[in-house]
């Protein structure tokens, strides 16, 4: 909001005042924009809160108008938001004005707490030394999964960009979650952010969003490597170990998306890791 003064609050407060009148709600207060109240809103602060979502709704509609009439586009149209000031008290505001287009999106990312001590900006998309994180599976934090999101009900919503966020010991839930949990909640599609290249990328990453880990991509079906790949490491890697006994009653997955197969005892063991 600190870049709301000055010439553009005098625009948007012109605006705010001629929608008043338009609406016979009289009187010419400022716009209240503090947005920390919303828990409690007087009657300023619900004025300027309809305002501000109408006017939303408006811009998404004459998106649309522009993609459909003077670009000739007619592909589906989405709309979508971050995230609102307050989640539990204007949310239902922002699906109103996203509810205007064919499809209602939203990004989100599945992660648990990240601090950076030094950088609290960089926190959430890239791993410093000396970050500190928790390391919780989303089956004892399902709240937290955008699986389960506020949708408008007979309007498709979908999660345009989202992953399981490193480092973290769970990343391999992530395909399973989605798929039981979309199925339960009705969500429409579900994209996952992003492959940046063909093969595994084994580095601890910087970018914390990329889909390129193993333990993310080979739990996709369509992603699994191919035997090829499995037999070109193969060579560069001895798996089992020497000793190991190989045995074909229980299949695991290697950190590199290759299968490999334990005693069932040993699978359990190394499963929390995997």
């Amino acid at each position: 909001m600190a870049v709301l003064k000055d010439e553009p609050l005098a625009r948007i407060t012109s605006i705010y005042h001629a929608w008043r009148d338009q609406n016979k709600l009289g009187g010419t207060p400022e716009l209240n924009l503090k947005l920390w109240e919303a828990a409690s809103p007087n009657q300023d602060m619900k004025d300027s809160m309809r305002f501000l979502a109408e006017l939303q709704r408006t811009w998404n509609v004459e998106i649309e108008r522009f993609i459909r009439e003077e670009c000739g586009c007619k592909a589906l149209i989405n709309s979508g938001n971050w995230r609102t000031a307050d989640q539990l008290h204007l949310l239902d505001l922002d699906r109103w004005s996203c509810d205007a287009n064919d499809v209602i999106a939203n990004n989100r990312y599945v992660t648990n707490i990240h601090v950076n001590p030094k950088e609290d900006n960089k926190a959430g998309y890239t791993i410093e030394p000396g970050d500190l994180f928790t390391d919780e599976s989303k089956l004892f934090d399902w709240q937290s999964m955008v699986l389960c999101a506020r949708q408008v009900a007979g309007k498709a919503y979908i999660v345009p960009e989202s992953t399981w966020v490193p480092p973290g010991s769970f990343a391999s839930e992530g395909p399973f979650l989605v798929a039981a949990y979309s199925s339960l909640t009705g969500l429409d599609a579900y994209y996952w952010f992003a492959l940046g290249q063909v093969g595994f990328d084994r580095s601890l990453l910087q970018r914390r969003s990329d889909r390129a880990r193993s333990r993310h991509r080979s739990q996709l079906p369509a992603l699994r490597p191919s035997r090829a790949h499995r037999d070109k490491h193969r060579r560069n890697h001895r798996w089992p170990p020497r000793g190991r006994r190989h045995t074909r009653d229980s299949t695991a997955r290697s950190r590199h998306g290759w299968e490999w197969s334990l005693p069932v005892r040993e699978r359990n063991r190394l499963l929390p890791d995997s």
